[in-house]
């Protein structure tokens, strides 16, 4: 299993994690099953950490959408704000809908801090006026391993040293 690899490979990063999950499935008693697995995973080293993953998912995939919503929701609350710590914190965010861009992202050449997603910079005019845009696209450390590796740009006053010429 590749997931046993990884936790093996990267067990301090994998363990908070795991215990996120568990956490975030503490309240949602349809899956209680697929959390105790996950808990004996956490107990045991890791060990037999991708079958829980692959009991958890089959899991969800049965579940009403009413019960997904709620794992979804609760995965996500706990999710989120510590795959960002992970990653080292930073993330850049459009100013124009106020979400997170991921990747690559339209930067204005007139304001020293002003980013817009795809979505945004398509109505740029109604948006931030007439000011010209320039890509930029994250050449942080881990650039072409996929976004759980990139450390991010600056944007919105999360800025970064590593990279200037975002």
């Amino acid at each position: 299993w590749k997931l046993d690899r990884v936790a093996g490979w990267w067990p301090e990063k994998v363990r908070p994690v795991v215990a996120v999950v568990v956490e975030g499935l503490r309240d949602i008693p349809e899956i209680s099953t697929c959390r105790a697995g996950l808990e004996h995973a956490l107990d045991a080293e890791l060990a037999g950490l991708g079958q829980a993953v692959i009991d958890l998912a089959r899991e969800f995939a049965t579940q009403p959408g009413e019960v997904q919503r709620r794992i979804a929701e609760a995965l996500s609350v706990h999710l989120v704000p510590l795959i960002d710590r992970l990653r080292g914190g930073r993330r850049v965010m459009c100013d124009g809908c106020n979400e997170r861009i991921w990747g690559g992202r339209m930067k204005c050449r007139e304001c020293p801090d002003y980013d817009l997603c795809g979505g945004c910079y398509e109505k740029r005019g109604e948006i931030h006026g007439k000011h010209e845009f320039d890509w930029v696209e994250c050449r942080g450390k881990g650039h072409g391993k996929g976004w759980w590796a990139m450390k991010g740009c600056k944007g919105k006053g999360k800025g970064s040293e590593d990279h200037p010429e975002c």
